[in-house]
């Protein structure tokens, strides 16, 4: 059909290829409305977004849609470019899966929701993507190379990770 803008206004908006759409039709997307980034959600229906992160020193971005209106984000202190973590928000309460002594982003649900798969980077290394269980648990590193891997999604049965790289990975 027509392509109708949902938003449009002067700040950035970043959402996700595959984990943007709730199954029940909301779209997720980050923006850096003032006072900093946090996750909204809007649904094509209507023309106001609600708010679903706020978190005065921190900010938030890169979400994903998991199981049962679970969220998984990266976050970030304000105005700090470096040190993401993994969050998940789950019934109005902030976990984060991953430290604040490394740097990890863009995280993504496996289908199932049993997996999180997300890119990490440990003292200055390339970018590496890990998995970890939503609870915080079962933490794996699932390659390592010199060059980056990034951007990466489970295909629909979860049985797959497809990810950019620009290495010669070893999937682990």
């Amino acid at each position: 059909g027509q392509v109708s803008p949902l938003l449009v206004d002067a700040f950035d908006k970043v959402t996700l290829p595959g984990s943007s759409w709730s199954p029940d039709g909301e779209l997720l997307f980050a923006s850096s409305w003032p006072p900093h980034d946090e996750i909204w959600a809007i649904r094509p229906e209507m023309s106001a977004p609600k708010r679903l992160t706020s978190r005065p020193k921190l900010m938030a971005y890169e979400p994903s849609w998991g199981p049962a209106g679970k969220l998984v984000f990266e976050s970030h202190p304000v105005d700090v470019a470096r040190r993401g973590r993994i969050t998940v928000l789950v019934g109005g309460q902030y976990r984060d899966l991953t430290g604040k002594q490394r740097d990890c982003r863009q995280p993504n649900w496996s289908p199932t929701g049993e997996w999180i798969v997300y890119q990490c980077r440990e003292r200055k290394t390339s970018w590496d993507l890990w998995r970890i269980h939503p609870d915080g648990t079962g933490e794996r590193r699932l390659t390592s190379s010199r060059g980056a891997e990034a951007d990466a999604s489970f295909s629909p049965d979860g049985a797959w990770v497809i990810y950019s790289g620009d290495g010669a990975g070893t999937l682990k």
